[in-house]
């Protein structure tokens, strides 16, 4: 007993208290940012460049549902006039509000009006075909560091015990029968959210003639998390800032 103290005393706190005010180190690449710098007449590099067509220009904007957030765009651009922040404020409400321009710079994340989860959120997470990165990160959550069970958040294993849903994935052709079951399962009232960029656009996937998101066109998410794949932060600071705890 008195070798835990010890160990506990030598090592310090291992979690994080103030999860609203964390910051990440300088060379992570969170939140974009464009700054106020003329491009070149008729420059499209960092439009070229982009796997998955995030970038555009006329104005320069970065659309976060499809972007993963390599530094190819900034690498590109001849007049540094992109770049990545440690922001990891990536979670929205509303969708249209991840694009980012010079004047939208961050996603707007409204809290729920009435949340009957706020104290207690049981979220199954759904993977619906993506490269298991984004769930990897949602274990994460789960560990001393990040702690999610003090929020009285937590996840399930089956759908039949889930307050909401939270996929993951762009959605193939085989899973897409899973996620209309899942739902009917998770009934209302519900939190849905998407996670990762698979899950918000098709991220790298998208124009793969195996992917069906046609069940996800007909759906109202809750909350939409970007991120390749989000950092645990990312999806920490989301979930507690849409139920205003």
């Amino acid at each position: 007993m008195f070798e835990w103290f010890k160990t506990m005393s030598f090592y310090g706190a291992r979690g994080i208290k103030n999860v609203r005010d964390e910051l990440l180190e300088d060379k992570f690449r969170g939140l974009p940012e464009i700054l106020d710098i003329p491009c070149p007449n008729a420059c499209f590099r960092c439009v070229e460049v982009c796997p998955t067509e995030a970038v555009t220009v006329n104005p320069v904007s970065i659309d976060l549902r499809k972007c993963i957030f390599c530094p190819e765009c900034m690498l590109a651009c001849p007049e540094a006039k992109l770049r990545y922040s440690n922001s990891v404020d990536l979670a929205a409400t509303d969708p249209h509000s991840m694009v980012i321009t010079m004047q939208n710079k961050s996603p707007i994340l409204k809290a729920a009006n009435r949340s009957p989860f706020k104290r207690s959120l049981k979220l199954f997470n759904l993977s619906s075909g993506g490269c298991n990165g984004c769930e990897l990160e949602l274990a994460e959550l789960l560990n001393v560091k990040y702690d999610l069970q003090r929020f009285g958040i937590d996840f399930v294993s089956v759908p039949l015990h889930a307050d909401g849903l939270i996929i993951t994935g762009p959605l193939t052709q085989n899973m897409a029968a899973a996620v209309e079951d899942t739902l009917r399962v998770i009934q209302e009232p519900r939190v849905l959210i998407l996670c990762g960029a698979c899950a918000l656009s098709g991220g790298l996937f998208a124009n793969s003639p195996v992917i069906d998101r046609s069940v996800l066109r007909t759906l109202k998410y809750d909350l939409n998390i970007a991120g390749c794949p989000p950092h645990p932060l990312a999806v920490l600071k989301g979930i507690l800032g849409f139920l205003r705890i």
